[in-house]
């Protein structure tokens, strides 16, 4: 059974502040949570917010992870079974417009970033975390820097971002995060992830493939109706060495592989619409294109060719071989970071949903770009996650109410139970979440 409060409900109490409020919610649950004891169990499903914009929902789920048919590299294997929580992830790759209304926020805000020598750095890091590359610093950078602004060359704001490190994109989850008042993912610090729900993050490597997968099992690429690859559904260097290469044009992308490089090419060109030079402005010769859909079964595009895609894992040619089956998020430590879905320079054997790619994370190259994960906020009453919504839970609830909002746990409570807590996304726990938190009984799993 599944109980949904009425929105409206929730939304007709008002945030209220001072210890009376606290009080009189507190001694609310309470009562809850002793009604709880007798009642029949029913578990909590709170998914009246809907989808974040511009990002798909990858379901829960187990899949084969790692190469199926035999011609990748030995880090590839074993191929394993893994089981991966529910998450949001982009449908596209960040675009250079994107990014760059990122860096004017952090710009504004002071004290995040720093620009010398056309490098956008970690601010008071000196030249130790490079984010990015501006014009200023090499003419493949399509983010422009004046003294104050951030721009993007003309005609390229819907292309990928390229030329951002590792560090670029894990601070722009944190500014994006930040933007919409969610909890932040990444300590700019130490670098680590907390994987906190409901907070934007690159995706580690395991959910990178299996959305690469599109919910299809045992293939090559994105698509599941061949296992070959043409220009018609990739941005990629073609070349004969492969033979499920089979695209009749060779080399580079032959609409978008002249002109000045990076050769990338709008996210969602490759559609299977037949393509107008007129509505895309690409340089090459070609006046039209047919494409061939590229959109994999979840709704993703530009998962192969195109560019790299930082994943937020350590990287480790053995890993696979201890890699837990719950939930894996790469090695403890490293020197290199995962990239995933090879690039419009790199082969057709790159773009291979099994590949694997590392470098440092300090890296900005002509390929490089990135898409954000969002960990799913868990609307589940059970907070402290013993499979039950009782009394204990009572404790954590009324605990998280003492917190001022949800970037601030209170002492008692992690930041991952208050964000649990929030189950309106408000940012504070409040009576908005009583009703939610009240219509969840013990006895059943939750």
């Amino acid at each position: 059974m599944y109980a949904r409060p009425c929105p409206n409900v929730a939304r007709a109490f008002a945030k209220q502040e001072g210890s009376l409020m606290r009080l009189k919610v507190v001694a609310a649950t309470f009562g809850v949570c002793l009604a709880g004891l007798l009642a029949p169990p029913v578990r909590v499903c709170a998914g009246d917010m809907g989808e974040p914009d511009g990002m798909v929902l990858i379901p829960a789920g187990e899949f084969q992870m790692g190469d199926t048919f035999g011609d990748g590299h030995t880090d590839e294997r074993p191929r394993h079974p893994v089981y991966v929580d529910a998450f949001y992830i982009d449908t596209y790759e960040v675009t250079n417009q994107q990014y760059c209304d990122g860096l004017n926020w952090a710009w504004a805000q002071g004290g995040l970033i720093t620009v010398t020598d056309g490098v956008v750095y970690q601010h008071g890091s000196g030249t130790s975390y490079p984010y990015c590359d501006t014009t200023t610093s090499t003419p493949i950078s399509r983010i422009t820097w004046d003294g104050s602004t951030f721009g993007v060359t003309p005609g390229k704001e819907d292309h990928p971002m390229v030329r951002v490190s590792w560090y670029g994109a894990a601070a722009y989850c944190n500014w994006r995060g930040a933007q919409e008042g969610r909890p932040l993912c990444y300590d700019l610090s130490t670098w680590t992830c907390n994987f906190v729900h409901g907070g934007y993050r690159l995706p580690a490597e395991a959910e990178w493939e299996k959305a690469a997968r599109g919910g299809s099992a045992g293939h090559r690429f994105p698509w599941s109706d061949q296992e070959t690859i043409q220009h018609a559904r990739s941005n990629y260097f073609s070349s004969p060495v492969f033979a499920y290469d089979t695209s009749p044009t060779r080399d580079s992308h032959p609409c978008w592989g002249s002109g000045s490089i990076p050769f990338t090419s709008p996210v969602g060109f490759f559609t299977g619409a037949l393509q107008y030079q007129a509505d895309w402005d690409w340089p090459g010769s070609l006046t039209s294109f047919q494409t061939a859909s590229g959109i994999n079964g979840y709704g993703l595009h530009d998962m192969a060719g195109n560019v790299w895609e930082w994943c937020n894992d350590w990287y480790s040619a053995a890993y696979y071989s201890s890699s837990p089956y719950d939930n894996p998020r790469g090695p403890a430590s490293g020197i290199h970071r995962l990239i995933r879905g090879g690039s419009w320079d790199g082969h057709a054997n790159l773009c291979r949903v099994a590949d694997r790619g590392d470098y440092p994370p300090s890296y900005c190259y002509n390929y490089f770009g990135f898409r954000c994960a969002l960990g799913i906020v868990d609307y589940s009453a059970d907070l402290n996650g013993d499979g039950y919504v009782d009394a204990h839970d009572f404790a954590v609830f009324t605990t998280c109410m003492a917190g001022p909002d949800v970037t601030t746990p209170p002492p008692g409570a992690t930041l991952e139970q208050f964000a649990r807590a929030d189950f309106n996304g408000d940012l504070d726990v409040d009576l908005s979440d009583l009703a939610v938190f009240q219509v969840a009984f013990s006895g059943s799993e939750n």
